[in-house]
């Protein structure tokens, strides 16, 4: 382990003990990245689900945002199965998620980022075959985690992509070069995953959907879910910058009233009402 008080960074890993690892065409690298910030109570969990994957040729990066709530005592304990962890602040989780891609090597990158798991730990075996494909993008179902209740919400086909995100963030994985090559845009603050995603299928890349449940995210805290109405704004806005026209703006205008509805109704509907709506959306 690295520390540098001049820049209050602290990094560490297998890479600093030499252990480097590579692809080959039946065992394709996978890199998997983690960030986080302040999460002391399920960083541990995310790591878990990663280092206990029966497939073996994973690649673990860790970007933690100078967590100072015990978050890098618990990523030090797992120095010996973490490829490259890095504790320093950042500019947020797209800035995190963009540091992370520079440390990747795979072929394919995955997120999942700290209070988010696979799903199994044989998830990335069940997807080995589709790793060798010719395809950019592979996704797949995601559960969610809501006060106690787990659903299983199926992804869409990718011809929605216009309507937002068609499965979790967590669930898709993207050949490293084009992820390398379009780094997530920070001026987008909910949504630059969407953006990165979208630009993809309006570019052609090819898109494979895969009926397995990839992970497993608690839904109440995404910061997506708390701020949905800017999220929409925001969609709405990549949507006329990629495109160049307004011809979704009459759906993502009655999605953002939609939004302000269900959340007014949350806030006077008993609490097993709002854990049966939020398991029919499935």
């Amino acid at each position: 382990m690295a520390k540098s008080a001049k820049n209050n960074k602290t990094e560490g890993g297998l890479l600093f003990q030499g252990y480097r690892k590579s692809s080959d065409a039946s065992s394709p690298l996978i890199s998997i990245i983690t960030v986080v910030y302040n999460n002391v109570e399920s960083i541990e969990e995310t790591i878990l689900s990663v280092i206990n994957q029966t497939y073996s040729n994973v690649e673990y990066i860790v970007i933690d945002g100078g967590s100072t709530d015990g978050t890098v005592d618990v990523i030090k304990q797992y120095n010996a199965q973490i490829d490259y962890w890095i504790s320093e602040p950042d500019a947020g989780i797209y800035d995190a998620m963009n540091k992370g891609l520079i440390y990747a090597t795979g072929k394919w990158v995955n997120f999942m980022n700290s209070g988010d798991m696979f799903f199994q730990n044989d998830v990335l075996m069940q997807l080995l075959k589709y790793f060798a494909s010719d395809n950019d993008v592979i996704y797949g179902d995601v559960e969610y985690r809501y006060k106690g209740v787990r659903f299983v919400r199926r992804a869409r086909n990718v011809k929605y992509m216009w309507t937002g995100m068609i499965a979790s963030h967590q669930s898709f994985f993207v050949k490293r070069r084009l992820h390398q090559n379009n780094p997530f845009i920070l001026d987008y603050k909910l949504s630059a995953d969407y953006h990165f995603l979208y630009s993809l299928y309006f570019r052609g890349m090819r898109f494979q959907y895969v009926s397995t449940i990839v992970s497993s995210n608690e839904y109440s805290n995404s910061l997506s879910n708390l701020l949905a109405e800017v999220s929409v704004i925001e969609r709405r806005d990549i949507l006329r910058s990629i495109r160049g026209d307004n011809l979704y703006d009459v759906y993502y205008f009655l999605l953002y009233y939609n939004i302000l509805l269900r959340k007014a109704l949350k806030k006077i509907l008993p609490e097993y009402l709002v854990k049966r709506i939020m398991m029919r959306k499935n």
